[in-house]
């Protein structure tokens, strides 16, 4: 297995999954920002998490 760094705040990389050339990245965010970066608002509503597909 390759580790590669994303030196990206909050970025955590959770596994990597190799494929012949190729290996997918899998990462998630690290706890919650402080407030909404578009209206500022600390009041959060979940909901839930999505895959993103990234090339």
């Amino acid at each position: 297995m390759v580790m590669v760094p994303l030196d990206v705040l909050s970025i955590v990389v959770t596994k990597t999954v190799p494929d012949g050339n190729l290996f997918s990245i899998h990462a998630g965010c690290e706890g919650r920002p402080a407030s909404c970066v578009t209206c500022g608002s600390q009041n959060f509503i979940g909901h839930g998490q999505h895959a993103q597909r990234v090339m």
